[in-house]
């Protein structure tokens, strides 16, 4: 997810993943219990990025390869 500088308003990233993430999970297929998400941002890598995604309901599993952070969000369990 890429916004412009020129487009950027406070809270607009929020309201796109959460926007993302009810609209992936109305039309999961069957058997699809959520999504991850690597991040690429380091804003996100950072303490007041992770607890953003945290209270956006995302659950930290770890480091990829790239070492870049790994989130997961169960579409059950989802607060939007």
């Amino acid at each position: 997810m890429f916004v412009r500088p020129a487009d950027r308003v406070p809270g607009l990233a929020s309201r796109m993943v959460r926007s993302a993430v009810a609209c992936l999970r109305a039309g999961r297929a069957p058997g699809v219990a959520g999504i991850v998400l690597i991040t690429e941002n380091p804003k996100l890598m950072a303490r007041g990025g992770r607890r953003k995604l945290e209270r956006l309901g995302w659950t930290y599993v770890g480091r990829g390869p790239r070492g870049r952070d790994a989130w997961k969000i169960d579409f059950e369990a989802a607060p939007y």
